[in-house]
């Protein structure tokens, strides 16, 4: 859901991995300022060419696409799949951020290794839940609080509940 805390926490990483010796290279169709990345673009052909090109970067793709409007999710259009199945060979970390469950295309749902997860529907949870065998999910979510999400991976990855702190977010000035 809108203002659940995806942009902050992403924020936050963003700076972790830089300050790690990551470059963070950033797709985001509003060019948000608050980056602070190494490099920004609005076109996912522009992330794609400057990501094969470089190595070991952090790569942040904020989706927006709205299919109702007739917008392709970036998710959807061609040549995003090599960020989520070839990008690691170079050293690449890419997060994809999504406010709906089907924005993910399949090919990124089975290739995640780590899911954040935020305030999101009953439906979403449950598609997420099965995705990651963890029947819980649905009812850790529906109990999330202010700024918290959920971490989990594979049933190996118990999900757990974490919390941004007010400071956190207050810093960010988001």
């Amino acid at each position: 859901m809108q203002q659940s805390g995806k942009t902050t926490l992403s924020l936050a990483m963003a700076r972790g991995y830089r300050k790690s010796g990551f470059a963070v290279l950033v797709l985001d169709p509003h060019l948000n300022p608050h980056w602070q990345a190494d490099w920004m673009t609005d076109s996912l052909e522009k992330l794609l060419r400057k990501a094969k090109a470089s190595r070991r970067c952090a790569i942040f793709v904020e989706e927006t696409g709205d299919e109702s409007e007739g917008e392709k999710p970036i998710g959807k259009q061609p040549g995003f799949s090599w960020l989520v199945t070839q990008a690691h060979h170079l050293g690449h970390v890419t997060h994809y951020l999504s406010q709906y469950h089907a924005q993910v295309p399949p090919v990124v749902r089975c290739n995640i290794r780590r899911l954040y997860l935020f305030s999101v529907g009953l439906m979403s949870a449950r598609v997420w839940a099965e995705q990651f065998a963890q029947p819980a999910l649905p009812d850790l979510v529906a109990k999330l609080g202010d700024h918290e999400f959920i971490i989990t991976g594979t049933k190996r990855v118990p999900p757990r509940v974490c919390k941004r702190s007010t400071e956190d977010v207050r810093r960010l000035g988001l």
